[in-house]
């Protein structure tokens, strides 16, 4: 489907059902020149950031540009930040319009992946089949 959206602003985005397995987000900016979107990426009017709720247990991967982009609750060597000393709280792993094209960020408590949109730029979120064990 089409929506509207203001750039710079942030949106929540809600599925009454089942969430897709992939999910392909696209900001058209109709107001330009094609050609004058191409790679400007530093203008964050031209950006959106949208919450969306996972209740599956499905880990997401977050592909921008057809790159898989690493969330934010990643540190570089690998290891979570909530199991870093001094981890404070989810306010700092949240992306908004100021971060990059593709930023993500998982919040586990609330069950919401937010991400950075960018005009111009396609933006696929891919739920990674997971498997569940009962032992009894």
């Amino acid at each position: 489907f089409h929506a509207v959206a203001a750039g710079g602003e942030a949106y929540r985005l809600d599925f009454s059902g089942t969430n897709p397995g992939r999910l392909r987000l696209h900001l058209v900016d109709y107001s330009a020149h094609p050609a004058a979107l191409a790679e400007d990426q530093s203008d964050p009017s031209g950006r959106i950031t949208v919450k969306l709720l996972h209740t599956s247990p499905n880990r997401l991967k977050v592909y921008s540009g057809g790159v898989f982009t690493q969330d934010l609750n990643v540190a570089p060597d690998g290891t979570p930040y909530s199991a870093l000393p001094g981890f404070e709280g989810r306010d700092e792993l949240t992306p908004d319009v100021g971060y990059a094209c593709g930023a993500n960020a998982f919040d586990l408590s609330s069950r919401e992946l937010t991400v950075t949109l960018c005009h111009g730029r396609r933006l696929e979120i891919r739920a990674m089949p997971a498997i569940q064990l009962s032992l009894g």
